[in-house]
């Protein structure tokens, strides 16, 4: 088998397409603001979308990073680690959220689970692209 190089997918720009900075506006971009002017996030999101992960997963996903971006700050001068993840699982069980007309409460376990397995995504990427 031949040897291949494997790079990450960059956005391309489409005419007329918004941008952020210098890179085009993707769906998710709206959704996830943090994540859109993020050094890092994007390149995250657009190879989970050239992977060809349903929209559901780059959801859980964004979420995920977006809420770590906003907990930590941005992700190029993140370190993850242990004390990272457990501040952040902590943080994660302080967050509120408010479903349309209902009274806010706590994330429930099952969403932490979700966005712990968003971000365990985003430390493999980091891994596999620092490696």
């Amino acid at each position: 088998m031949a040897d291949q190089s494997i790079s990450d997918p960059q956005p391309q720009p489409v005419a007329g397409q918004p941008e952020v900075g210098d890179r085009p506006l993707r769906w998710w971009a709206t959704k996830f603001p943090l994540c859109a002017t993020d050094p890092i996030a994007p390149m995250f999101l657009v190879g989970l979308e050239a992977r060809g992960l349903t929209r559901n997963t780059l959801v859980a996903y964004g979420r995920a990073v977006e809420t770590l971006v906003e907990f930590a700050g941005p992700l190029d001068r993140l370190h993850f680690d242990p004390s990272l993840v457990l501040r952040f699982l902590a943080f994660l069980r302080t967050v509120r959220f408010q479903p349309r007309g209902r009274e806010s409460s706590l994330l429930s376990p099952s969403t932490i689970r979700q966005r712990l397995v968003g971000i365990r995504a985003l430390a493999d990427y980091l891994d596999q692209m620092f490696a």
